[in-house]
């Protein structure tokens, strides 16, 4: 294979891969560095432990620290209580990527979490 149909083919795979298996479901991720920061289904900013940021070549490129997925929801769904107004709680922000809600409640800003103890996801 040239060098060339390599890189064509690699920008139309997917990056990542999943699989069933008798024990549940595999996930092996193809993407590397950036590749994974820039995809919002594989990109879990500062929750990658540093095993994961090693293998997947993230070191240097997320801060050091690590939280986890749930710490990171409670901060994000905190600076979205304290928005002033229903209109800059929707407004899209670099910390919600999206503005549907995820539960019947109303309050949470993301879709495919869950953001606070009283939230039961919607179906």
């Amino acid at each position: 294979m040239h060098a060339e149909e390599k890189v064509t083919r690699l920008m139309y795979e997917r990056p990542y891969e999943l699989s069933s298996a008798a024990h549940g479901y595999t996930l092996r991720i193809r993407a590397r560095g950036n590749q994974v920061l820039s995809n919002p289904l594989l990109n879990r900013g500062t929750a990658f432990t540093p095993e994961e940021r090693q293998a997947l070549n993230l070191t240097g490129l997320l801060p050091s620290g690590v939280s986890t997925m749930e710490g990171q929801l409670r901060r994000v769904y905190a600076q979205y209580r304290r928005q002033p107004t229903d209109l800059a709680k929707n407004v899209t922000s670099p910390t919600c990527v999206t503005v549907t809600r995820c539960c019947s409640t109303g309050c949470c800003p993301s879709t495919s979490r869950r953001c606070c103890p009283s939230c039961t996801p919607r179906p």
